[in-house]
């Protein structure tokens, strides 16, 4: 069997509170996969064939080992996309991402700050478009 694309939730943890948000992120679930164990799963999807993963969470750069997970995704050969509320982006995450190809998305709940913020929590969204 031939998987083009994986959407792989690589953690619960967050630092966001939104009101809609669908798996009620914030704190780890028990159970979530380890260094390790992620990394053994990147090798099990190349194996099948996984061309392209979308990282969601929770806040994936919320993961204390998330840019070794992309590293590790980009030496493989899969095209990686994180799905971020963009708050933890640092110019040092940037240069690594553009480096490894890594597209992104953003979230937004919003065009102005006041509609953003209430339902994201405060400042969320300069944190967001800051970078």
């Amino acid at each position: 069997m031939r998987i083009d694309e994986v959407h792989w939730e690589v953690t619960n943890k967050c630092n966001l509170r939104c009101k809609h948000c669908l798996p009620r992120s914030g704190k780890i679930r028990k159970g979530e996969l380890t260094a390790n164990e992620a990394k053994s799963a990147l090798g099990k999807f190349k194996a099948v064939g996984v061309s392209k993963i979308y990282f969601t969470g929770g806040e994936p750069f919320s993961r204390n080992d998330f840019l070794s997970l992309l590293k590790r995704t980009a030496k493989i050969g899969i095209q990686a996309v994180v799905i971020t509320n963009g708050t933890l982006l640092d110019k040092e995450v940037i240069r690594t991402l553009k480096c490894l190809e890594v597209k992104l998305a953003t979230s937004l709940d919003g065009a102005t700050e006041k509609t953003n913020d209430l339902l994201r929590g405060r400042g969320s969204f300069c944190s967001t478009i800051e970078m």
